[in-house]
């Protein structure tokens, strides 16, 4: 495993919050190939993440930065680390997809908060005409 001089290391990192929002971990992914980590992003519950990755203990604290997210979808509260000895268990970084019943789960709740957004959007709209 080669990491341009850099001391490489294994990081397990759980962030908990409102997470239950399905583009959460593509995000992740887009965030740690940018950082050219390799790995893995799983949902473990609709407010816990588990993040698995390896690269450069700087890449893996630009990602932890990076993710800490708080908008009308994803609130995140804690963003929690631990270091290990790399193995070189990863060529790529990707999501891990639970089983079908929660994948449709954190669907319809993303599309309900979608909802949520727009019916607010519209409210401010309808407001903004009565003045």
């Amino acid at each position: 495993m080669e990491f341009c001089g850099a001391m490489p290391v294994r990081a397990t990192i759980k962030v908990t919050g409102d997470l239950c929002d399905t583009s959460y971990r593509s995000l992740v992914r887009r965030v740690a190939q940018d950082l050219n980590l390799k790995g893995y992003v799983e949902a473990e519950s609709y407010d816990e993440v588990r993040i698995v990755c390896e690269g450069e203990k700087k890449a893996v604290e630009n990602l932890c930065r990076r993710i800490r997210i708080k908008d009308d979808s994803v609130e995140v509260e804690s963003v929690r680390k631990k270091f290990d000895r790399p193995k070189g268990d990863f060529k790529v970084f990707e999501v891990k997809v639970g089983d079908a019943l929660f994948e449709v789960f954190m669907g319809n709740v993303t599309m309900q908060k979608g909802l949520r957004r727009l019916s607010r959007a519209f409210d401010r709209i309808i407001e903004g005409g009565e003045q």
